[in-house]
């Protein structure tokens, strides 16, 4: 089965004085998610991350990590390592057979969350806010440990 390489980022910022995250209504897939999308070939993972949320929802973001020190050297550049990986399975939609996609999940402080703007639908949501939505179960997880971990950096 063919699988195409994604990243998916989940913004997570202060709004209203409650550390929340932001999810978006996917029109094609009709569900609640972060935003993200395909890796161009010219890209790594953590690349494609930043420009998705630029294209989306009109911001520079940087990926959220508590590492400091990354190697360097003249041939080898050491990435931000995203939260967690997963293997999803797409059902087959209009010209698109069934495949997986390989996505690469990172997070991202936003300070101003104000300066968010999309075409979907989009909310941020509190913890609590989550529990009353009904999620995908690795949506929901994935949304509660980017506000669980990045809560101290905001």
């Amino acid at each position: 089965m063919e699988k195409h390489l994604t990243a998916t980022v989940y913004l997570v910022a202060r709004v209203d004085g409650e550390v929340k995250v932001l999810l978006h209504k996917h029109k094609k897939h009709t569900m609640w998610l972060g935003i993200g999308g395909h890796v161009e070939k010219q890209e790594s993972p953590p690349q494609a991350a930043v420009r998705e949320v630029k294209e989306e929802a009109g911001i520079d973001v940087e990926l959220f990590t508590d590492k400091k020190d990354f190697i360097k050297t003249q041939y080898v550049a050491e990435l931000v390592q995203p939260f967690i990986i997963l293997e999803e399975k797409i059902l087959a939609q209009e010209d698109k057979p069934e495949h997986r996609h390989v996505d690469c999940i990172y997070f991202a402080v936003v300070q101003n969350p104000q300066d968010v703007t999309m075409q979907e639908e989009f909310r941020w949501l509190s913890f609590d806010e989550l529990k009353k939505l009904e999620l995908q179960k690795e949506v929901r997880y994935n949304a509660e440990h980017a506000i669980k971990i990045c809560n101290s950096h905001i």
